[in-house]
């Protein structure tokens, strides 16, 4: 199992396909990190990715972590605003 400095350091990687799987291990992990503060920004890092199949795992993590994340309203705003992405299926996601 990763721990959370390790999928911290995934969301930044050069490759979309390994930030896309740090952000469904942020998804799936989210109620168990110590710091969600900071995977709350991970997380809010990737919904804004240049991949669109980052922000749709994103979004979909984010829709598994809401009750968790710390600033609700934010996270909130975030999956609005994933509802009106260029890509249907980031939309679909959120």
């Amino acid at each position: 199992m990763l721990d959370q400095a390790e999928i911290h350091r995934l969301t930044q990687d050069e490759d979309s396909s390994v930030r896309m799987r740090a952000a469904e291990a942020l998804g799936w992990a989210f109620a168990q990190v110590p710091d969600k503060t900071m995977a709350w920004q991970d997380l809010h890092r990737l919904t804004q990715d240049e991949d669109s199949n980052v922000r749709s795992q994103a979004a979909e993590a984010l829709g598994w972590a809401f009750a968790q994340v710390p600033d609700k309203t934010m996270a909130w705003q975030e999956l609005q605003r994933l509802t009106q992405d260029d890509d249907s299926f980031v939309r679909s996601q959120a």
